[in-house]
């Protein structure tokens, strides 16, 4: 080959760069993902009302008024309670498992995903494996919208 021709290759060679080089764009910088919003805090009008009904459903249910916690729940909960007949079975079971309660630790309003929740937390009679919890969950409209019950350590965070 002569000269002449083997200085261009090596120009066009030297300045193309790697084809990956060439093909795929930087990737952009990542951005972390946002972290999670703190809990909207209650006004002291809504914890009194919050807390006020969240006493009210957690007497009915140790009263065994079944037909008063369904009359409140909005239709999507309704669905999921077996109807007052669902609501007597839990009930009962609950409290042949519990018993009564000897000692309340906490009663407080939280807020589980954003929904106003009432947290009932007491040592029962019957089980002896530390406290458990009774949460009521409330929309604005003030009707029950889910429910949970079990070991203090089975109940999800707050936010």
């Amino acid at each position: 080959m002569s000269r002449s021709l083997i200085l261009p290759f090596v120009a066009i060679a030297l300045s193309s760069g790697p084809l990956a080089a060439q093909a795929t764009p930087p990737a952009p910088p990542r951005t972390p993902p946002e972290a999670p919003q703190p809990p909207k805090p209650f006004t002291a009008e809504e914890h009194a009302r919050y807390m006020a009904l969240g006493k009210k459903v957690n007497t009915w249910f140790f009263e065994g008024q079944a037909d008063s916690i369904f009359a409140i729940a909005d239709s999507s909960a309704r669905a999921g309670m077996g109807g007052i007949e669902g609501i007597e079975m839990q009930m009962e079971r609950f409290g042949m498992r519990a018993g009564a309660v000897i000692r309340v630790v906490d009663e407080k309003m939280t807020r589980r995903n954003g929904v106003a929740q009432f947290w009932f937390e007491a040592e029962f009679a019957e089980y002896v494996d530390g406290a458990l919890v009774l949460r009521w969950l409330f929309n604005e409209e003030g009707q029950l919208v889910g429910a949970g019950m079990g070991p203090k350590g089975g109940a999800p965070a707050d936010g």
